[in-house]
């Protein structure tokens, strides 16, 4: 495998863009050794770190367990009152993290719950798209019009490149996330024999989580690998292991806590 380098992040990025991670369990403690196994994180109070440099943080049980995914805002304040002019709910109201920023925690109009963040010392995750970091986003919706309509008025995200498609496009023309719909998983009839196949790989490696949740993609130089090293760890993973999917290898797993992520061995490092 060739050497993939992080992508460094020094500025807050633009506004819609998944840029905070944060980890609500009840046994903080354990959940730093396990994730300190599994991506070679270290910590400083709260803050997850690698190379120095932090890229999410754990915190005691709030009303997980979950990770919450923080999304990028220019105004905490202004983008809670357009979530609940969406339809959304406001669970806590904008507030200082202490000099770091100004978050807030909300649902979407399906209940699927994530967070809002005007970074100040800290812009967000320092570092993405490599390995122990955070790479992608995706939100299963089985009313995925209905919350894409959500997002897209929240954030200001372009429309989809084509009629069927579910990802969330900043104005610049970057995609930040997806939003997916489940069913799609069963739906094999009408397609051809290699999009049937790629499908049948998804429905057995995806293991959707119950109800409406964020799932968060952090990027591994070896995905199964890392799902054996999980696995030691006290994690879980889909009985199929590592599935080879069109756009990497990916593992669906749980945590110790049973709380849900995915690990992704992208093709285009291997």
């Amino acid at each position: 495998m060739s050497e993939k380098m992080h992508d460094q992040v020094n500025a807050a990025p633009p506004e819609g863009t998944p840029s905070w991670l944060e980890l609500s369990v009840p046994d903080p403690e354990r959940a730093r050794t396990f994730y300190g196994t599994l991506f070679g994180w270290t910590f400083e109070d709260d803050l997850c770190l690698l190379d120095g440099l932090p890229v999410a943080a754990i915190r005691p049980l709030a009303d997980g367990p979950e990770w919450t995914v923080f999304f990028a805002t220019d105004d905490c304040d202004h983008t809670a009152e357009r979530v609940s002019a969406a339809g959304g709910r406001v669970v806590r109201p904008p507030h200082e993290a202490g000099e770091r920023g100004r978050a807030a925690v909300v649902t979407d109009v399906l209940g699927a719950r994530f967070g809002l963040w005007q970074g100040k010392e800290l812009v967000g995750t320092r570092l993405v798209n490599g390995p122990g970091t955070l790479i992608f986003n995706e939100l299963p919706a089985l009313e995925q019009e209905h919350a894409l309509a959500f997002y897209r008025t929240v954030f200001g995200y372009r429309p989809p490149r084509r009629g069927d498609t579910g990802d969330l496009i900043r104005p610049d023309g970057h995609t930040v996330a997806s939003i997916v719909f489940p069913e799609l998983l069963e739906e094999l009839d009408g397609a051809d024999e290699e999009g049937r196949r790629h499908l049948e790989e998804m429905r057995g490696s995806v293991g959707l989580p119950d109800g409406t949740a964020w799932l968060t993609y952090f990027a591994v130089e070896d995905a199964r690998k890392s799902v054996e090293l999980l696995a030691g760890s006290g994690g879980r993973a889909h009985p199929e292991g590592a599935q080879d999917l069109p756009w990497g290898r990916i593992a669906a797993v749980k945590d110790p806590f049973g709380v849900p992520f995915r690990l992704v061995e992208p093709w285009d490092v291997i």
